[in-house]
This record gives structure tokens, sequence and C-alpha cells, in this order.
């Protein structure tokens, strides 16, 4: 994964709903704008895991709901 995303930029992108665990689209977003505000963010990867793309790159929607509710990025090799 590449430079990690700021929490300022996490938190105008998305919603967190924790009682459910869904990440949502702030803002209408997708090419030509085709995903509506509110749409639940990302599809599955090849491993089964949701990922969504910010500023042309893939990022785990895990690490996105990560930094989301905790302010920060896990450290790469994190054993939580």
């Amino acid at each position: 994964m590449d430079a990690d995303l700021a929490v300022e930029i996490v938190r105008a992108l998305f919603t967190y709903e924790p009682e459910t665990g869904v990440l949502r689209w702030r803002n209408r977003t997708g090419r030509w704008g085709r995903i509506p505000a509110g749409s639940v963010a990302g599809t599955p990867s090849t491993g089964g895991y949701l990922q969504v793309r910010v500023d042309g790159k893939s990022r785990m929607v895990h690490r996105i709901i990560w930094t989301y509710a905790n302010g920060a990025t896990p450290h790469e090799g994190c054993t939580l």
C-alpha cells in the first residue's frame, strides 16, 4: 500500500457507521459521478477484502475504517 491517507481526507470522503461496520461515500463520486452519495464504498478484491480507489490508488476499506475511527493508520507489521 502506498502512502497512507490523512484522517482529514478520509473523513471528507467517507462516512462510517460503527454499528453496522459500513463505510459510505460522503459525496457523489466515481467516473462521471456515477456513484451516488451514501453508497456503500468498496468492491471485493481477489483476496476477498473490500477495496476502494482514492486518487487513482487502491485502498483497503478496513484500513480506511481504522483511520476514520482511530485518527491514524496502523503501521505496517502491526499485530493488532
